[in-house]
């Protein structure tokens, strides 16, 4: 299994441990929790425009997934892809939060390459019980 695999079997850990409505709402506030750890390192607009370029690469699969309209804040469009979950079922709502989150992973590793896309998203999820210096030494 590649780091990338572990990275996004971890990753939707984090959503698969709560099901029904309450998923979309912890599904949201993992996707604001990336884009709040995110966005100092290249800056919120950037941050959001890969996670609406991660939206739209999934529309012909998702087609309920939300069409963005531009310009957004990150946090309208976490809102909107909230909004658009409520009353999915559970295994559309994994299988869509799964396919952005490849697409996203993708395109920072495009960016700023694959060894620091991996440390913020592990300093953005720490282990449990990995101590305090997690986003330090994330592995």
């Amino acid at each position: 299994m590649t780091i990338k695999d572990e990275l996004l079997l971890s990753l939707m850990g984090h959503a698969t441990a709560s099901r029904s409505p309450a998923l979309a709402d912890q599904i949201s506030l993992c996707w604001l929790k990336i884009v709040r750890k995110f966005s100092p390192l290249i800056g919120a607009n950037s941050v959001r425009l890969i996670f609406e370029r991660s939206l739209e690469n999934n529309l012909a699969i998702f087609d309920w997934l939300p069409a963005l309209v531009l310009p957004s804040q990150p946090d309208t469009a976490v809102e909107r892809l909230r909004t658009s979950m409520t009353g999915r079922p559970s295994s559309d709502i994994l299988a869509a939060h799964r396919a952005i989150l490849i697409t996203f992973i993708d395109l920072m590793t495009t960016l700023i390459g694959a060894r620091l896309t991996i440390q913020f998203l592990q300093a953005a999820f720490p282990v449990d019980g990995a101590g305090s210096n997690t986003e330090e030494n994330p592995g």
